[in-house]
């Protein structure tokens, strides 16, 4: 018999949190010609229709998609609490139920395509459009770099791309906070640079609050923008965002028209931004990650502020004000940029613009490309192969003519053994500062540094086994 303490528990949790006890399973499957309810893979909804119309999803549940190509719609259910509506990718490891199932309906057979369209409020098209907060966008699977792997895709676009296009897009005036996208694949090569302008990998409307967002594990290339983070509303800082694992592939940077220009991390007015863990190869406009200033009050006040960028390889940038960098009134104040990679950056300092008080840029290499930089406190930094003169530091500058990486050729940005340069110790690289702190202890691919005695330089702790390395250069980060 359940007692009356075990009844009041019971209910209690089905009136303050009804999703708990009731959240389910639904399956979304291109073509399925059963019954259509969602129940199961044989009577799986064959579109975001019917049972699974974006109007009809039920907070707290999940919906895993097959393989195979999506019209969607907007993403816009009421929030209720914090529940969270999870869209997921289907795997052979991870699909919900047996009942259906067959090995090739998972996206890491298949890739999940979200087609493009018109929503009618946001001025272009998009692949995925949401505009209510508490969602996880999830491809499920994939190897970062390698496009095809990717869980969830949009359509690939190909010329003529007539019209503006998004990934993913954010906002209808509402609020849009606590969602996660990641493992999607956006992907413009097949775009002419003469084509109409604004392809994005993600973007933000300009009215309601953006908070506590997480793009991760995203392909992005040939994009006027792969992300743009907007304030909130009132122009007020937008704070909680987070961009880890983003990919932008050597040539993947927009080149289109003077008129236009684009940030691979297009920021506006951004408070506690931490951006990790990304390989972002190509650039071709302002800069790379860059506090741009629209004109907003909060743009020139608080800009880009107690950033966190750490475990970054940027390369590739041909942009005049620098790789990380700030234009018109905008600033950077009080952000941390630790353990980087700064790879092959023709043009502007590896951190510069409108750099304000508080900046500290510790634990990075540069290599074969600019090297100045503007007047944040910096130290324990690695100038290799200069194209400039290095700036002057007080503890732990190396300077040197050194190639340190596995294969520089091949993308391998990981340090090799015996890139020790001038230093007289034995590893990788001149020992870096641990005394950063252990919130940044954590390398893209999962090694802890410090662990072996020495706390090395750049994006990658040195590791002397055996990694599993991409085509592309980084560890594979597989579900």
């Amino acid at each position: 018999m359940v007692n009356g303490k075990k009844i009041a528990l019971i209910l209690t949790l089905f009136v303050v949190c009804p999703h708990i006890l009731l959240a389910a399973n639904h399956f979304i499957r291109a073509g399925a010609a059963g019954t259509g309810s969602g129940a199961d893979w044989t009577n799986a909804c064959p579109n975001f229709s019917g049972a699974c119309a974006p109007g009809s999803l039920v907070r707290g549940d999940t919906y895993y998609v097959a393989g195979g190509t999506y019209t969607a719609a907007k993403f816009s259910v009421p929030v209720s609490g914090t529940a969270v509506i999870i869209i997921k990718g289907a795997t052979a490891a991870d699909h919900g139920t047996s009942t259906g199932w067959l090995a090739t309906y998972g996206v890491d057979v298949s890739q999940a395509t979200f087609k493009f369209s018109s929503y009618g409020s946001y001025p272009g098209n998009a692949a995925i459009y949401i505009s209510s907060s508490y969602w996880v966008f999830d491809g499920n699977t994939g190897t970062d770099g390698v496009p095809s792997s990717y869980g969830f895709r949009s359509a690939p676009l190909s010329a003529p791309c007539g019209s503006d296009m998004a990934g993913v897009f954010y906002g209808d005036g509402g609020n849009v906070s606590n969602v996660t996208v990641r493992w999607f694949a956006f992907d413009a090569s097949g775009c002419s640079d003469t084509d109409f302008v604004g392809r994005q990998g993600t973007n933000e409307a300009t009215s309601g609050n953006f908070n506590n967002n997480t793009i991760s594990h995203f392909y992005c290339n040939k994009a006027q923008d792969c992300v743009t983070l907007h304030w909130s509303n009132g122009q007020v800082a937008a704070t909680g965002n987070i961009i880890e694992y983003m990919w932008v592939p050597a040539g993947g940077a927009w080149e289109g028209d003077t008129s236009h220009h684009g940030e691979q991390f297009n920021l506006f007015c951004q408070d506690g931004l931490i951006v990790r863990y990304s390989t972002v190869l190509s650039g071709a406009s302002t800069g790379l990650l860059v506090a741009n200033d629209a004109g907003a009050a909060c743009d020139s006040s608080v800009g880009l502020r107690n950033g966190k960028i750490y475990g970054n390889v940027f390369g590739g940038n041909t942009g005049g004000n620098g790789v990380i960098t700030s234009t018109g009134a905008s600033s950077i104040t009080n952000t941390a940029v630790y353990n980087n990679t700064f790879v092959n950056n023709k043009t502007g300092p590896w951190f510069g613009g409108s750099i304000a008080t508080g900046n500290v840029a510790e634990n990075n290499v540069i290599w074969n490309g600019s090297c100045a930089l503007n007047t944040p406190t910096h130290s324990n930094n690695s100038y290799l192969s200069c194209t400039d003169s290095a700036p002057s530091e007080s503890t732990g500058r190396q300077v040197i003519s050194l190639n340190p990486f596995v294969s520089s050729a091949a993308g391998d940005y990981h340090l090799a053994v015996g890139a020790v340069g001038s230093c007289s110790i034995t590893s990788a690289t001149c020992t870096g500062d641990s005394s950063v702190g252990t919130a940044y202890a954590i390398d893209g691919d999962g090694m802890t540094r410090g662990a072996d005695g020495t706390w090395d330089r750049g994006a990658f702790e040195f590791f002397a086994g055996t990694r599993p390395i991409t085509p592309a250069g980084l560890s594979a980060v597989v579900r």
